[in-house]
This record gives structure tokens, sequence and C-alpha cells, in this order.
């Protein structure tokens, strides 16, 4: 079994990463963080939408590419943070960025085999194609999904993290 586990540097990441550390080490499963740059939010944010306006496109570009070099480098801090958190554990650790958005990036790294823990800001639709386990802020969780290893994760979650208020049952038809 694979865990995926999608991350942002948020508090709720924190405790994804705690969350999906023990579901790895339980089972010595592999586990696969990813992060995003998201060209459509950078696009907003220096409203240069691909072509020259009041003053050309050349500030624009210049600002477009030094926004993502400085998201780059947060990324490679996000999973260099998470790699040192989670190294020792007795689990294997891959790491990643992809470009594209959440939905996109989720949407392609599902399948029935594979665990997704992500925060509640990345999931655009309760649909989910895979089991879910989605954190919210202040520390309330959501589980997405059915089957089998659905019914493994809330017997995990209840197990370790009963500290933790899960939003249950919360399943949902798999897509």
């Amino acid at each position: 079994m694979k865990i995926i586990i999608f991350l942002d540097g948020s508090p709720e990441s924190l405790v994804a990463t705690e969350l999906a550390s023990k579901l790895a080490s339980e089972g010595k499963h592999t586990l696969h963080a990813e992060t995003l740059i998201d060209h459509s939010l950078i696009r907003a944010l220096t409203g240069f939408q691909g072509y020259a306006g009041l003053c050309g496109s050349g500030v624009f570009l210049e600002a477009h590419d030094k926004i993502e070099r400085a998201l780059r480098e947060l990324k490679e801090s996000i999973l260099m943070s998470f790699a040192a958190r989670t190294e020792g554990k007795g689990f294997s650790v891959e790491c990643g960025t992809k470009e594209g958005n959440w939905k996109e990036l989720i949407d392609s790294m599902s399948s029935p085999e594979v665990i997704h823990v992500l925060t509640e800001e990345m999931l655009s639709s309760k649909k989910v194609s895979c089991p879910t386990i989605v954190i919210a802020n202040k520390g309330r969780l959501e589980l997405l999904g059915t089957g089998n290893l659905t019914s493994y994760l809330l017997n995990f979650l209840d197990r370790n993290f009963p500290e933790l208020e899960v939003g249950l049952p919360r399943l949902m038809e798999v897509a």
C-alpha cells in the first residue's frame, strides 16, 4: 500500500505528517510526499495573463520568475523538513514537487491501492476515488471513501488518535 501526503506547509500539514508517518510505520508502507507549484496563482498574484499590458510583459515575466523561484525554494524546504521528520521511522519515503493545481495532482495520483492524506483546502470535491484522510482546522479529521481500506483507516485513527475529533462516518461513494 502507498500513502501519499500532499503538503502545503500549513499547521494542518504538520498534523498530516504525524498521522501519515504513524500509518506508514504501522504497516511498513511507502510514504510519498508531494508539494505543488500552481502557476495560475502566480499569474493572479502578478496580474500577468501572458500578453503585454500597460508596462509591457518584461516586468511581469521577471516578477513571475522571482515568485516561482521563491516558491520552489519554499517547497524544497517543506520537503526537506518532511524528510527530516520521517527519517529513521522504518518505512521508505519519496518526495516530489509537481506543477498544476491540487485537483489535477490529487486525481492523477489516485488509485484504489493508495491512501491520500491532505488538508481541507486542497479538496475540491467530497467525491474521492481512493480512501482519503482530510485534515481540517482545529485538529478535526474527515475520512472519505468506502471499502475495506477505509474501514482499516477508521480503526487506525481510533487506535492512534483518540484525542482528535474524527468526522465519521462521513464515508462517501467512490467515484
